[in-house]
């Protein structure tokens, strides 16, 4: 057992480069108390100006440089009396961006749109089975789930869909079989499906891999599978698509539209959401609202 200073070498496991100038902030892992923050170098490394002594539990933030915001438990290593250092690697990926589409029964192609309206009774039995495709577009990067120890919630990456409670009143709701999570706010309907980061591995010892339909914190929806990262290294591709699929069907909707919105947002808590009516303080919409609109 030994009384050192730690010198992190912060490295982005799925682009397989330095983090760069990331931001560490060191929490003690039991009360949840910030001992220090430390800004790493270019080639994102930083020693603490505190000593930590072998076995102590912590509680690493990553942060900043186009890096997904993490939580990551730490056990502070052992080393030699000799050493002047206790030197560690510690992982983070590049936070990606994602793309929705939509695809029906009969191979309808849903197109983003606040006018166009579908009907509900043109598809057998007055209902359509929608297939959700979660596209990740940025090369060799992805998403992180971890969970927040400040605000007490978990960060996954999820997918908000409101159905807006139809066009005159809260009796005019389309069926909806499927989705998850289900809160009702006032005239609308707010669904949440968590998919799988796709990543196996701690980051604090362990870097990270992409492994289909895997989470790296909590739980994500068995609706839900694939993988939000990516990973490109010349002919090998792995992960970059997550799907969910679930129906419609006409219910309480007459002729009046229903309007559909899908959201992404990371750094969210559905559960949150439930108890305080938004998805937590770190909460980022990803992307565009996607908006389908259904008629009886």
């Amino acid at each position: 057992m030994v009384t050192k200073t730690i010198t992190f070498a912060c490295v982005d496991s799925i682009a397989g480069a330095n983090c760069g100038a990331v931001t560490i902030a060191l929490y003690q892992g039991t009360t949840n108390t910030l001992l220090e923050t430390l800004t790493a170098s270019s080639a994102g490394v930083i020693a603490s100006t505190n000593t930590y002594t072998s076995g102590t539990a912590l509680t690493l933030k990553v942060s900043g440089n186009s890096k997904v915001t993490e939580y990551i438990p730490f056990t502070a290593p052992t080393g030699y009396v000799t050493d002047t250092t206790e030197n560690v690697g510690i992982y983070a990926i590049t936070l990606g961006a994602w793309t929705q589409s939509f695809t029906g029964t009969g191979g309808t192609t849903f197109s983003s749109s606040t006018t166009a309206l579908h009907g509900l009774n043109g598809f057998s039995g007055n209902q359509v089975t929608i297939n959700a495709n979660i596209a990740e577009t940025t090369a060799s990067a992805g998403y992180k789930a971890s969970y927040d120890i400040i605000n007490l919630l978990n960060q996954y990456w999820l997918v908000q869909i409101d159905d807006g409670g139809g066009a005159n009143s809260n009796t005019q709701f389309a069926t909806v079989n499927g989705l998850t999570h289900l809160t009702v706010l006032g005239n609308t309907h707010y669904n949440f499906v968590v998919c799988p980061d796709g990543l196996a591995g701690n980051g604090g010892n362990t870097r990270y891999t992409i492994q289909l339909n895997s989470q790296t914190q909590g739980s994500f929806d068995g609706i839900c599978s694939g993988s939000l990262s990516g990973f490109t290294s010349g002919n090998t591709v792995a992960g970059y698509n997550a799907a969910y699929t679930f129906t419609v069907a006409v219910g309480g909707l007459t002729t009046s539209a229903e309007t559909f919105q899908f959201k992404m947002y990371y750094y969210a808590d559905w559960g949150y959401f439930v108890t305080n009516g938004n998805l937590g303080p770190s909460a980022t919409q990803s992307g565009s609202t996607f908006t389908i609109k259904f008629t009886g």
